[in-house]
């Protein structure tokens, strides 16, 4: 079996606004198991994209519980985990994140079918906020047309080579607007949350938040056709930020 997706249980109590952070520390948990086991680094296949229109390397993706607590960390390596990886990933006993140990207990591994995460569908909602990677405005303060919230999730679909949706702002259930119904700034106040509430901070990265104009919403994507997962776009993508989950 080629074990592509692996799955922590997280103990309750870490904040899902700490997502980001919480992707970051799961990375530095495994990386930490696996020199453990004398290895010095990750393989380059593992977090390094051999199709980078694909974003094929890791992705280490926090969902919430229904307490809005992070409940699991998923990781999701399409080149796969070789024997020491899953080794590895199966010694991780705990995260640290603001200086607190979260206990991760292993609860699941195997190819893409062992998550929803990997699922296809038509329809996706975000649980965690997309937040802008490119810049949006001039240095006057004037947007960039083709730099929109909306605009840059459908350039980095283009550049996945996956089709083009339909965006919304809002979740699956509320009132929501598409981003050509936004407004001149493509997107839709009352739909945004404060950046920093989920991205304030990176432990891993520290100097490396987001832009200054960065934005960050829920959305909705609706694809013309079904599209398989993961789908996680824009800043923080691969430790949680801007991760959707499929609408079924």
């Amino acid at each position: 079996m080629s074990v592509t997706v692996f799955v922590w249980e997280v103990e309750h109590g870490l904040d899902y606004r700490l997502t980001l952070a919480a992707g970051e520390a799961m990375r530095m948990a495994l990386l930490g198991s696996y020199r453990e086991l004398g290895h010095a680094q990750f393989p380059d296949a593992f977090h390094r994209s051999a199709a980078p229109a694909r974003h094929a390397h890791a992705h280490y993706l926090p969902l919430p519980d229904e307490d809005g607590m992070v409940g699991s960390v998923t990781l999701v390596a399409p080149a796969g985990l070789d024997r020491d990886l899953v080794k590895a990933a199966a010694a991780v006993s705990e995260i640290s994140v603001g200086g607190r140990s979260y206990a991760a207990h292993p609860a699941a591994m195997g190819d893409a079918s062992a998550t929803p995460l990997c699922a296809a569908a038509r329809t996706w909602t975000s649980v965690s906020p997309f937040v802008t990677p490119l810049g949006r405005l001039r240095s006057t303060g004037k947007a960039r047309a083709k730099y929109t919230p909306g605009a840059q999730i459908l350039s980095e679909l283009s550049q996945r080579t996956l089709p083009l949706a339909e965006v919304r702002w809002g979740q699956v259930g509320a009132p929501g607007a598409s981003d050509s119904e936004a407004g001149a700034h493509g997107w839709v106040a009352d739909r945004l949350v404060a950046v920093g509430e989920f991205a304030a901070t990176r432990e891993r990265r520290p100097g490396k938040g987001p832009l200054p104009d960065a934005v960050a919403a829920f959305a909705t994507l609706a694809f013309d056709e079904p599209v398989a997962g993961p789908l996680s776009l824009g800043y923080g993508a691969h430790f949680g930020l801007g991760l959707f989950v499929p609408v079924v």
